[in-house]
């Protein structure tokens, strides 16, 4: 690392108000729902989609918030920050032209320093697709519990920039060469593995750390050539196949194509997507038909707010206090929640009385007003309780695409939904659908 490297991390590191991820705030969802808005723009802008970069969501959330607290002078200005991206002036200028909701939103001109912070992040985004192709693959296996098994899992994609595609017990060791991995990290030691492995103790612990790192960059070259070499199997890239096949014999149009999607789709990211679920569910995983209840009659928005928060505290994941401070939020703040036409999402921070992470959602009788006088009526309330300002992400970025995006068909669809099953299923095709573009 040379010197301005040290000089700029070190004044990033004093003068940063860093965002834990236990903090959640009332204005979270309006810095994210503007990051959103901001990554679409800027895929638009810059002709490459990051939309399904939920990293750059949460960072560039984290940035936002941060830099809309605080003075344009908070950032430091040092050289090597212009560094990373006078090389990509095209970034730099896109991010300029895109800047109107974000100044919109501090109230003031965002200045130049603040711009290259944002440029940086799309830069960033775009380095992680360059390299997202090489991550090696890797199962863990354990001898312990599935949640033993799982943290595992979560912690080793914490600190390291791998691909995790399996976690499995030892006695399935035998079927690890279908899975095509890289590398094996075990908790016990494994007779006639047909996969290189490491054993590793728990909990994880600077020795085990760097012999885990030592491994993978042992497998480095290979991990690159079997990339190059190997088409590998997607669901996208199987759905490609296929598709053509079954739209020839009538099949998209009785509905057997979208089934068809959403089985290849849950298969694979059983088989290959086992990280994204340990850190982030997606939408349709929060809100299954249990989860959802349509043609619910309302007098008032309080009254909707209690009615869709109601499903969540039957189940256990809040306590009755987190529907007065639902209710407490807007008549101090406003409808902040109001985040579309039409649709609104209590929220509110961990600490009044969230107990789990979930979502419900009702479809009103008679739509409602909330005070929004550019998104009332409301006829649909997604009442989100979070546990910290992450886990959310990834089906809250899905479900703002869903309801704000320009022609999308899921509100149209919800709304001719005639059972919770009927308006589950149409959750999950449409963000298959969205994950799929």
């Amino acid at each position: 690392m040379g010197e301005n490297e040290k000089l700029f991390f070190a004044a990033l590191s004093q003068s940063l108000r860093l965002q834990g991820g236990a903090q959640f705030s009332m204005y979270d969802m309006q810095i994210q729902k503007l990051s959103r808005v901001f990554i679409r723009d800027m895929s638009n802008a810059v002709g490459i989609d990051m939309n399904g970069d939920y990293d750059l969501f949460e960072y560039l959330s984290n940035h936002l918030e941060s830099m809309f607290t605080t003075g344009p002078s908070h950032f430091p200005d040092v050289p090597a920050l212009a560094e990373v991206v006078n090389d990509q002036p095209e970034i730099l200028e896109a991010v300029k032209e895109n800047l109107e909701p974000l100044e919109r939103f501090a109230g003031r001109q965002i200045s130049s320093v603040e711009i290259t912070y944002i440029a940086l992040h799309i830069c960033a985004a775009l380095e992680r697709r360059k390299n997202r192709g090489v991550r090696p693959r890797v199962i863990v296996v354990c001898d312990g519990g599935i949640g033993t098994s799982q943290l595992l899992a979560e912690e080793l994609r914490g600190h390291f920039e791998i691909k995790l595609v399996k976690v499995m017990p030892a006695h399935d060791v035998p079927y690890i060469d279908s899975y095509r991995a890289d590398l094996v990290i075990s908790t016990v030691p494994l007779n006639n593995c047909p996969v290189d492995h490491i054993v590793i103790k728990l909990p994880l612990r600077d020795r085990e750390y760097r012999l885990i790192h030592e491994k993978l960059a042992s497998i480095e070259s290979s991990v690159r050539m079997s990339a190059s070499s190997v088409d590998e199997l997607s669901s996208q890239g199987l759905l490609e196949k296929i598709e053509p096949v079954i739209e020839k014999y009538g099949g998209a149009e009785s509905g057997l194509l979208n089934e068809i999607r959403i089985e290849v789709r849950r298969y694979f990211r059983e088989a290959q997507h086992v990280e994204d679920q340990l850190v982030s569910p997606y939408l349709h995983q929060l809100l299954p038909a249990s989860h959802i209840e349509l043609n619910v009659d309302c007098s008032d928005w309080r009254d909707a707010i209690r009615k869709s928060a109601q499903l969540l505290l039957d189940m256990g994941y809040i306590e009755s206090r987190y529907v007065n401070a639902l209710i407490g939020g807007v008549e101090k703040y406003g409808p902040y929640i109001v985040l579309a036409p039409g649709f609104a999402i209590p929220h509110s921070a961990p600490e009044n009385g969230t107990v789990k992470m979930g979502m419900s959602l009702i479809r009103l009788s008679k739509p409602v007003c909330f005070g929004s006088e550019e998104n009332d009526p409301i006829e649909f309330i997604c009442t989100l309780s979070a546990v910290d300002r992450k886990m959310h992400l990834k089906a809250f970025a899905n479900l703002l695409d869903m309801i704000t995006a320009q022609g999308s068909p899921f509100l149209r669809e919800l709304r001719g939904a005639n059972t919770p099953a009927e308006a589950a299923a149409i959750i999950e095709r449409n963000e298959y659908m969205l994950i799929r573009q």
